[in-house]
């Protein structure tokens, strides 16, 4: 056993050590306590991809700025779920903001112009697509008319919605899957 991991039993310990560089002492942290953090930011966002890497922001924080702990005034677990929840409500607060603004734009209509000559054939093929797209949750529905009529590519609505690539993804799959069922509920 090197003196490097015989020293590595106190959090307190562990974060002087961070702080002075030893990537084996952010190791251990993580093995501590990424579950709680990753709970935590579970917790405030309700999405498990979210958590993980909210998670993951908070022990590169501590890797950059472990030197601003301070044990005088809180545990090392404590100081953590504290950075954890700033972190996961500074992403609940970006994710509302971009929606808002997502919303706040002007939306394609899916209407046919009514100079097209099959107008009312169109329109009628169009009914059950909206009334299906319309039972949709509302997160999912927003993610498809961003990839279909607004024609934005999964990591471009990832970064207009502040949400994780991965999530985009399984919204889209999810609304795809409930949609296909809809429709062929309705045939």
């Amino acid at each position: 056993m090197s003196p490097e991991t015989s020293t590595l039993h106190d959090d307190k310990d562990l974060l002087s050590q961070i702080a002075g560089g030893a990537s084996t002492a952010l190791e251990e942290l993580s093995r501590r306590y990424f579950s709680l953090l990753r709970a935590e930011a579970r917790r405030i966002l309700g999405d498990r991809d979210d958590a993980e890497d909210v998670a993951q922001e908070v022990l590169w924080k501590v890797w950059r700025r472990a030197s601003e702990y301070d044990p005088s005034r809180a545990a090392a677990g404590t100081w953590l779920t504290i950075l954890t929840r700033r972190a996961a409500i500074d992403r609940l607060r970006q994710r509302q903001r971009h929606l808002r603004l997502v919303e706040a734009q002007p939306r394609e209509s899916m209407e046919v112009p009514p100079e097209a000559p099959e107008t009312a054939l169109v329109r009628s093929s169009f009914a059950p697509v909206r009334r299906a797209l319309h039972r949709l949750p509302r997160e999912q529905r927003q993610i498809l008319e961003l990839t279909y009529f607004r024609d934005m590519s999964q990591r471009e609505i990832a970064r207009a919605t502040g949400l994780p690539l991965g999530t985009v993804k399984s919204r889209v799959h999810l609304a795809m899957k409930k949609l296909r069922s809809s429709l062929a509920e309705a045939c």
